[in-house]
């Protein structure tokens, strides 16, 4: 029999294994249409950061997103890789790096890239300790191992975009929340307001996780399993929302400080029309997330599991997997108020949804051990075998992605129909 330390050494090694999968599938494919192009929305963050870096200048002009937590750690990576080769440069702006993009434009949104790919593999230990804080170790290890592969997260990981930062944060965020929820201390209010704030910064709509530290803090308070717990749920509560705001302040200053600029952007972002992307009602746009976008990302049978993981959170109302399922359905229902749907706006849940189908194969898992006449040693890895079963299709789509993310095709021969 296994002892806790043989065990904890072997989820170690297991965990260790899907982060360097992970980083493996995303460096694949890294390269993808570069020397010839950079992908769909990668020059506005890339060309601000290279600007501030070359000026000195930190306020971004567009507040899209907002992206703070990927325009100025890429400043400040672009500004710190060009002091190494030309020293003396470190305390001040460097004109000659916007000539060195122009000349050489490539090596700097690799380097976005690697920033980015840096955001989706750190969150993989948050979502094995997330699920098995909320599920227990097996269902953890699965969830990690179901996040790995969805194609849209790794091809989106593969740009210089917002959704891997988004992600990271979040879970972040919903790590401190069940932190609040289990013993509600100052430091822990203060911890998850900081990366609620950081989440915000990344992408507006993770404002969906306050909800999440107000109800971690209303059950802490419900329960109150002691006097000093009780009395410091409100003064806490207050000092995670003056968190939350001092992060986002700090993290994009100049969202209050050319606060015109931040308002027509987002004016425009939620006023932006695309082709197939707009013309459902908020009712139909969460369907469409529903029955189409989530099981899309997924796959139907790892969407089935999470749908499992689901009505088991909500039939024994447990207070962990509900604030997880809360998060979801908050950040659903703000994504379908907006005029458009995009499949990618769902990345930053992915991990949650995934943690959910791995708790779905541990109950079917189990449920198949206690009925087959197998051997111990047997059954103990049923629920390993279902997991490599439904990472077959997965595992197919993330290779054919990077095979083709191998193999670019100039960009002028796709314009003249090659």
């Amino acid at each position: 029999m296994m002892t806790e330390i043989s065990i904890r050494h072997h989820v170690n090694l297991i965990l260790i294994g899907f982060v360097w999968l992970s980083f493996a599938l995303h460096l694949w494919g890294i390269r993808g249409n570069l020397p010839y192009a950079a992908e769909i929305d990668e020059p506005v963050f890339v060309t601000r950061a290279i600007r501030m870096a070359a000026t000195g200048d930190l306020n971004p002009r567009w507040f899209g997103h907002p992206g703070s937590t990927l325009i100025y750690p890429l400043a400040g990576l672009y500004h710190l890789g060009r002091s190494l080769v030309s020293p003396g440069i470190l305390l001040q702006p460097d004109p000659t790096l916007q000539t060195a993009f122009k000349v050489s434009p490539s090596e700097f949104y690799l380097f976005g890239r690697y920033l980015t790919i840096g955001y989706a593999v750190a969150g993989l230990p948050l979502v094995y300790h997330l699920g098995r804080r909320t599920f227990g170790r097996p269902a953890g290890l699965m969830g990690a191992g179901l996040t790995t592969l969805p194609v849209i997260a790794v091809a989106h990981s593969q740009m210089v975009r917002t959704d891997s930062a988004a992600t990271f944060f979040g879970l972040l965020s919903l790590w401190f929340c069940l932190k609040v929820y289990d013993r509600p201390t100052l430091i822990r209010f203060t911890l998850a307001g900081l990366s609620i704030g950081l989440a915000i910064a990344s992408r507006y709509f993770m404002v969906a996780l306050v909800p999440i530290l107000l109800a971690a803090a209303g059950l802490a308070w419900r329960q109150k399993r002691t006097e000093a717990d009780w009395r410091r749920v409100w003064p806490g509560l207050g000092l995670g929302g003056l968190s939350v705001g001092l992060a986002f302040a700090l993290s994009t200053p100049y969202f209050f400080l050319d606060f015109q600029a931040a308002l027509h952007w987002i004016v425009a972002e939620a006023n932006d029309v695309h082709i197939h992307a707009d013309g459902l009602s908020p009712p139909e746009n969460l369907v469409w997330y529903l029955i189409h976008a989530i099981p899309a990302s997924l796959t139907w049978p790892i969407a089935g599991f999470a749908a499992l993981g689901v009505a088991w959170a909500g039939y024994h109302r447990l207070v962990r997997p509900l604030l997880l399922l809360g998060f979801v359905v908050v950040f659903l229902a703000g994504l379908s108020l907006s005029d458009l749907h995009w499949q990618r706006w769902l990345i930053p849940v992915l991990p949650l949804l995934a943690l959910f189908a791995g708790h779905g194969l541990v109950i079917i898992g189990s449920s198949l051990a206690l009925h087959l006449s197998w051997p111990a040693a047997v059954r103990r890895y049923v629920g390993g075998v279902l997991l490599l079963l439904v990472l077959v299709w997965p595992v197919y789509q993330v290779g054919l992605h990077n095979l083709r993310q191998s193999a670019p095709v100039p960009v002028c021969w796709r314009e003249r129909g090659f």
